[in-house]
């Protein structure tokens, strides 16, 4: 840990603030996990000492460290069995139903509450583990039938996984949101028709058309190219002074759609000559509209 602390800080003195991640007992493990989306091992350890673990304090390094490291708390012989809730209301105003349902089932299923302010979706989160999933569905149902009409929401976790079934059933559902969702994918699909990949991209800037757009090109894809793993090319077209908000919206919508970002600075039209004059291979752009995607050729 010593040398870890050298590495990462660059400090060396046993009295310097950093150095206290390195003061653990002389019989601690360093455990490190494996990152299963890269095959690379961890920088940064778990700490045990005979039965106990040291998780991080941090929930984004505590979730990593528990999926590098799930072999050493998985229990074949049992089985624990999760579901979760969101809810768009204060923590506060669904207290008694969350006092009335652990008072109800505590001794079979664990129920967590945590609030989330920064969530767009939701403002609380439930969770509930057993190991018995009758329990398990009948407190779970119990929730969902006492909580406030309304502020239960169908938060999906992970849209992208799952978005060609989501998507395509969304289309084919006969609702008015659904013939609008199936029109849209029609272009993209003729667009698909057209073009391979390599020669076409999707115009995005972080608005709510071109992002309605990318995740119906992003379905369209996965349903036509299962196999498909290289990145979906896509246009930036930046303005001079863009939020520090839309940014980060930008840099974690291209990480989580696994994106190739060109950005280019200035109107739609130099920004379409100064594409094509950069990556010349490209020869259609699917861009959105608030009526309907259009495909536009690069000049």
């Amino acid at each position: 840990m010593v040398s870890l602390v050298q590495k990462f800080f660059g400090k060396s003195e046993a009295w310097c603030p950093e150095m206290k991640l390195a003061r653990i007992p002389i019989s601690s493990k360093l455990n490190y996990g494996t990152d299963k989306r890269t095959g690379d091992c961890f920088k940064y350890p778990l700490i045990s000492v005979h039965n106990v673990y040291v998780f991080p304090g941090i929930p984004s390094l505590m979730e990593r460290a528990l999926e590098g490291l799930d072999h050493l708390f998985r229990n074949d012989k049992t089985h624990f069995y999760c579901r979760e809730i969101f809810v768009n209301a204060d923590e506060l105003s669904i207290t008694a139903v969350l006092e009335e349902a652990n008072t109800c089932y505590r001794r079979h299923v664990s129920l967590g509450s945590y609030p989330d302010w920064g969530n767009n979706y939701y403002r609380v989160q439930l969770t509930l583990d057993s190991d018995s999933e009758p329990r398990l569905e009948e407190a779970y149902n119990f929730l969902i039938q006492r909580l406030p009409p309304g502020v239960v929401v169908p938060f999906v976790r992970d849209p992208m996984s799952k978005a060609s079934a989501e998507v395509y059933q969304l289309a084919q559902s006969g609702s008015p949101l659904g013939g609008k969702v199936r029109a849209a994918l029609q272009t993209v699909e003729d667009s698909l028709d057209q073009y391979c990949l390599d020669n076409m991209c999707v115009a995005f800037n972080g608005g709510k058309d071109c992002t309605v757009l990318l995740h119906l090109y992003h379905a369209a894809v996965q349903r036509r190219y299962p196999e498909h793993r290289d990145k979906l090319q896509a246009l930036y077209i930046r303005i001079v002074s863009a939020f520090p908000e839309m940014e980060q919206f930008m840099q974690d919508t291209t990480k989580r759609y696994s994106l190739q970002i060109y950005t280019i600075q200035g109107d739609i039209k130099q920004a379409l000559m100064d594409l094509k004059a950069e990556q010349p291979q490209l020869e259609a752009i699917l861009m959105g509209t608030p009526a309907a995607p259009i495909l536009t050729l690069a000049p």
